[in-house]
């Protein structure tokens, strides 16, 4: 969000410095906000096919007129939201309205759009804010995950350092 006034700062091969932030995510740098940002009437599913929207490829012609290629992509977009409210421990949540979530699931599902929009990098701030005990010790190994098994590098803002000194494998 903020445009540096000097210098560059690439992903990858594209220099990103001051392009708009839908753009940077384009090239796979994707973050979370410290605040849960949903719509309150939406369910997680819901929530996860409209984070996944960057990657979209029938047009809104397409979406429409619900033309074969159009259901298709929308059935994928579908199947990925479902593996990844799993792989979050949200499944069970998926059709409830997400103002009926509680804070801790909120935060999950914070991680888990971002997680759909297709990170190459995931910008986490403060992902433990205001979690108990148990819910930051499940959200921290969802991050762990997240680093290990789907190989996206993950930078974190966090002032738990109990977490931050657990999870990280390095620390500025």
């Amino acid at each position: 969000f903020e445009r540096p006034d000097t210098g560059e700062v690439t992903v990858g091969e594209t220099n990103v410095a001051g392009l708009p932030p839908y753009q940077i995510a384009l090239t796979g740098v994707i973050r979370t906000f410290q605040d849960n940002v949903v719509f309150p009437d939406d369910t997680p599913l819901e929530a996860l096919i409209v984070a996944q929207q960057g990657a979209r490829r029938s047009g809104a012609l397409g979406q429409f007129f619900g033309t074969r290629a159009a259901r298709a992509e929308m059935a994928k977009m579908a199947a990925t939201a479902r593996d990844i409210l799993a792989e979050m421990e949200l499944d069970t949540l998926s059709h409830m309205p997400c103002s009926a979530l509680s804070h801790g699931h909120l935060r999950r599902l914070s991680i888990a759009m971002a997680l759909a929009a297709g990170p190459r990098i995931l910008l986490l701030d403060e992902p433990f804010a205001g979690l108990n005990d148990t819910e930051t010790t499940a959200a921290m190994r969802h991050v762990r995950n997240i680093a290990d098994q789907r190989d996206i590098g993950v930078v974190l803002v966090e002032h738990d350092m109990r977490a931050v000194m657990e999870i990280s494998d390095r620390i500025f």
